[in-house]
């Protein structure tokens, strides 16, 4: 799914989740997310998914204070989003859940595109 299909579905799902383009730096971005937060940070964007239930991505003003919520974490990990305050994040450009408060990484995928689609918004 790109970028421009994946802020469609979740205005589909919900007018109220919103995005802007970000103009800011983005040298700490990962790569392969890094044109997501550059064409639509998501300010206040929560969906319902089949897969992991409701996912709500954070934004970059956002991102740099979640590894103190979960200091659990890697410290190179790079969390962009949680189901019910399970963090989804990438490391060595791959994407990954982990549950329960704990650090036990489950593969997702290995970009960004291909985690949109695993995600089946509903």
């Amino acid at each position: 799914m790109t970028i421009d299909e994946f802020v469609k579905k979740a205005h589909k799902q919900d007018s109220r989740n919103f995005f802007e383009p970000y103009d800011g730096d983005v040298s700490n971005i990962p790569s392969d997310i890094k044109d997501f937060y550059l064409m639509a940070n998501p300010v206040d964007v929560e969906i319902r998914t089949r897969k992991f239930g409701n996912v709500r991505f954070f934004s970059i003003g956002q991102i740099r204070n979640l590894h103190k919520e979960y200091s659990f974490m890697n410290k190179d990990s790079f969390i962009f989003a949680s189901t019910n305050g399970d963090p989804l994040f990438i490391e060595n450009s791959n994407y990954f859940i982990t549950y329960e408060s704990r650090y036990n990484p489950e593969y997702l995928s290995n970009s960004f595109s291909v985690f949109l689609d695993i995600l089946k918004i509903i």
